[in-house]
């Protein structure tokens, strides 16, 4: 009876294992000599073979089996291979050395031996010698002398020519040898210009940046191993930049030469065999830089990462740290010779610090930085919430312009630099090189030219483009709650902006309530002016030679037509502006709407619609003169300057209360509005609101005038007598059948005029005319309009006399006795005014 057997579970090591192996089957490298020889094995390794029977379908069929042994077996065949052509390769060389060698010891022989010969005295012999060197070439006056000698010395032919032959001797070998130490004077020149040192090329080739890792971890100075290995590279560039320069239009010539060019030829084809091996020495020092900069500053997607799923504070001074340290600085400096390199790296810092500025602003946000407390928990106030916001971004945004600013220094200055020493004993060199220059045909080089790299602007805008979505986000959402109607926010969402504004409801009335928000939003157009102004300035301070450019579109006295193209501002600034812009038009919306809602507002509250308008543009006046971003040095964008000016917004409560102005008081308070609105001198449109103003306030005078003119007569009895006298002379003015005189008339008859006229004496000596302290404010314009009272009184009986004594003179006036009329109009002018 067999007994169930259960397995035992997987263990922890188990698992461990399988992921140690899928871990470093993830991390092999398929790019190494190793695995692409493994690799091309593979690719011609013979198949094994198995035919399977037993089946008409499967009788066709072939199954290739690759095992492991047979992986092994060809990967040794591989290098088994390899190393016999390693072997043949050296033996090649060895041969090579063997002969190379052989032919040194025969020339030193020779050389010994004509050194042995030429020490030896100087034996007669009548057989002449052949010379070393070839014979010198005598023109035909030193043939002549020859001869001319010969035939004068006739005893003594053997002596002249053993000592003619001798001298000739001695001269081609002192030639030679003159030849041969200006040679090595200039081959010698052409390798301390050119060559490389054998410790340089060591570096280049085996550094490993072992003692730079040490050295920045620790703070220490720059490492010596590697600053003498940029110091190579600073070299290696030096050296390819001079020989190409140098060499380049003779190498392509010198297979067209005279033939004669021991010196260019020779020099062409040394420049370009060391071109090529200082080339694949430059090409893997470069590309070791690149990626040791890489991982030592943890630009990688996996080091990022792991950053960003890491605490708070970790690795987020580190990178600072790192790159201010003089030898990565000069290290980044070095890689400017390789431009995609270069730029590459400057990205990924830029990435680098572009998730931590997102990092650092959301935790800003939600949690708090830096020990200060979280900005959400201000979102009950708007404005104070949208400027901690932005305060907290500038900051940032002024931190990595001053890290743009530092690359920008490296951009700047000279590439490959070195120390005073350095730079003295290269210009040594190069005065030491002339003659040797002239004799190899080598033309004066010009300086380096530096390639075109990233700007301080891309840096800086890559830099900040994560916060700019977030801060967009948040400040849209406060707009947009700000910009909602009063009855829309009583409906009640139930965010935390909303449930501010429902506590307001219970305190406050509605009126104010309105006022606030539109103060609210205008203040915050005003922050956002300031902020975008500030970093349009810090942006500039990073090139200069852009300054006008730039704040010539941005400034609202531009006369530029073009608008600035949208790639000239990082996008963090471009989202400020965007903000600027509905923040504006939420502004102008509310205020439109509370302008409308005058009539309602003065139902609620119980003030007019001129005291409602005066207290906003008061409030309005107030939140421009305690904001930054109105100040006189702040530009502001063309588009928006109107809407956000004073003017517009005393021209809008205006056109919506001018008309609704029924008392003086009430244009007192639009008077008073203009005023306080301008904080110097008043501009000419402010000037234009003050005319209509004192038009609108001189009707009312006129109207107030015309009611108490009647008030004034009612009480000094010519009241019936003057709505009369203007009956009279409306009738007479249109024609008609009227036949009546002016006695005839209804309420002109002689007994009304007469009791009217006594009537009107008794109140002559207190004349009763209104004080109007109640109707008008302003003393002087009070007593104007007392004036114009008593005017018009005086006028009405002036003609009220005229046209009595007029009928009285007539036959048929109406008015036989007029001994009533006891004041001429002159006199009652006097008492009447007095």
């Amino acid at each position: 009876m067999s007994a169930a057997v259960t397995s035992p579970p997987p263990t922890a090591g188990g698992n461990n294992a399988l992921s140690d192996k899928v871990q470093r089957a993830l991390q092999v490298r398929t790019d190494t000599p190793a695995m692409k020889a493994a690799l091309d094995a593979l690719a011609h390794l013979p198949a094994n073979i198995a035919t399977t029977t037993g089946g008409a379908k499967a009788s066709g069929e072939e199954t290739v089996i690759v095992d492991s042994r047979s992986v092994r077996v060809a990967i040794e065949q591989d290098a088994l291979q390899q190393a016999l052509l390693l072997q043949g390769e050296l033996q090649k060389l060895v041969d090579t050395v063997v002969t190379l060698r052989q032919g040194v010891s025969d020339t030193a022989a020779i050389a010994d031996r004509l050194c042995r010969e030429i020490q030896t005295d100087v034996t007669v012999t009548l057989q002449p010698t052949p010379s070393v060197l070839p014979p010198v070439l005598m023109d035909s006056t030193t043939e002549g002398q020859q001869q001319s000698e010969g035939s004068t010395e006739h005893n003594t032919p053997t002596t002249q020519l053993e000592e003619s032959q001798l001298a000739r001797t001695l001269h081609d070998a002192f030639m030679a040898r003159e030849q041969a130490e200006k040679r090595l004077t200039v081959v010698q020149a052409f390798l301390d210009k050119f060559d490389l040192s054998e410790e340089d090329a060591r570096l280049l080739d085996h550094y490993n940046f072992e003692d730079a890792v040490e050295a920045v971890a620790m703070g220490a100075e720059s490492p010596v191993n590697g600053m003498a290995f940029l110091k190579a590279l600073a070299r290696v560039v030096q050296i390819r930049t001079a020989l190409s320069e140098s060499f380049g239009d003779t190498a392509s010539a010198s297979g067209a030469g005279s033939g004669d060019g021991s010196g260019d030829g020779l020099g062409a084809s040394s420049a370009l065999r060391m071109m090529e091996s200082l080339a694949q020495k430059q090409e893997q020092a470069y590309e070791r830089l690149y990626h040791w900069l890489q991982n030592f500053l943890q630009l990688s997607a996996n080091n990022n990462a792991t950053q960003a799923s890491g605490g708070e504070d970790s690795g987020e001074d580190r990178l600072d740290e790192i790159v201010s340290h003089p030898f990565c600085q000069l290290a980044l400096k070095t890689l400017q010779h390789v431009p995609a390199f270069y730029t590459h790296t400057l990205e990924l810092i830029a990435t680098a610090r572009r998730t931590q500025a997102t990092k650092q602003f959301l935790l800003a946000l939600t949690s708090g930085y830096a020990g200060m407390p979280p900005l959400e928990m201000k979102a009950h106030d708007p404005v104070v919430y949208v400027g901690d916001m932005l305060a907290f971004v500038f900051r940032s945004f002024s931190v990595e312009a001053d890290f743009a600013r530092s690359m920008q220094s490296l951009q700047l200055s000279p590439i490959g630099g070195g120390d005073e020493e350095e730079n003295s004993s290269t210009a040594a060199e190069t005065t030491t090189m002339d003659s040797s220059e002239h004799e190899m045909g080598i033309p004066p080089a010009s300086s380096m030219e530096t390639p075109a790299l990233i700007s301080t602007q891309e840096t800086l805008a890559l830099t900040m483009s994560g916060v700019a979505r977030p801060l967009k986000s948040r400040i849209l959402q406060v707009i947009a709650t700000l910009a909602r109607s009063v009855r829309d926010g009583e409906g009640g969402d139930n965010d935390e902006l909303e449930s501010h504004d429902s506590m307001m409801d219970e305190l406050e009335e509605e009126g104010t309530r309105a006022r606030h928000k539109v103060t609210q939003l205008y203040e915050i157009c005003g922050l956002l002016l300031f902020y975008s102004s500030a970093m349009e300035t810090t942006q500039l301070k990073l090139d200069p030679r852009r300054r006008a450019s730039l704040s010539g579109s941005f400034r609202e006295d531009s006369t530029a037509t073009p608008a600035p193209a949208t790639h000239e501002h990082s996008p963090l600034m471009k989202s400020v502006l965007e903000c600027l812009g509905e923040a504006t038009s939420a502004y102008e919306a509310t205020f439109r709407v509370y302008s409308a809602m005058l009539e309602q507002l003065t139902v609620a509250s119980g003030d007019s619609e001129a005291a409602l308008a005066n207290q906003i543009i008061v409030a309005i006046a107030q939140s421009r003169a305690k904001s930054p971003g109105f100040s006189q040095d702040v530009p502001c964008p063309k588009e928006y300057s109107m809407i956000l000016s004073l003017d517009w917004a005393l021209e809008v409560i205006l056109e919506a209360t001018l008309n609704s102005c029924k008392s003086l008081d009430d244009a007192h308070c639009l008077q008073e509005a203009v005023l306080k609105s301008q904080t110097g001198a008043i501009g000419d449109a402010a000037q234009e609101l003050t005319r209509r103003i004192q038009e609108k306030e001189s009707e009312l005078i006129q109207e107030l005038v015309s009611r108490e003119t009647v008030n004034v007569m009612d009480l000094c009895g010519l009241g019936s007598t003057a709505t009369a006298w203007k009956n009279f002379q409306k009738a007479s003015a249109e024609g008609g059948a009227l036949t009546e005189s002016l006695a005839a008339y209804p309420g002109l008859g002689p007994e009304e005029v007469q009791d009217a006229i006594k009537e009107f004496y008794t109140s002559l000596y207190s004349p009763p005319l209104p004080s109007l302290e109640t109707g008008v404010k302003d003393p002087t314009v009070r007593k104007a309009a007392r004036r114009q009272i008593a005017g018009r009184v005086c006028t009405f009986y002036k003609e009220l006399y005229e046209a009595i004594m007029a009928a009285h003179s007539s036959e048929s006036g109406g008015y036989e006795d007029v001994k009533f009329l006891g004041h001429t109009p002159e006199q009652v002018v006097t008492l009447f005014s007095a």
